[in-house]
């Protein structure tokens, strides 16, 4: 159990690694619960151009990478006497 929440944080940082400073800008305004059309307007750019960045920088990749961290730790800590 170990090695897979192991493999599954090298996963996460190795999205996050190469996300860009343009898509660390999208990422940082959606984590403060900005919606895309937000964002787009605080950044001065179309929802589309906030989309896509957000693709490129992993947004969904990253969501997902930190479920999986929580639950797999969670089992870990109940297994653990």
């Amino acid at each position: 159990m170990a090695r897979h929440l192991e493999s599954i944080l090298w996963l996460w940082a190795a999205t996050l690694s190469r996300r860009s400073a343009k898509g660390w800008e999208v990422a940082d305004l959606v984590a403060q619960g900005l919606s895309y059309d937000a964002a787009a307007t605080r950044l001065g750019i179309s929802q589309s151009a906030v989309s896509q960045r957000a693709a490129a920088a992993g947004l969904v990749e990253e969501q997902r990478a930190r479920e999986l961290a929580e639950a797999t730790l969670a089992c870990f800590l109940e297994e653990t006497p």
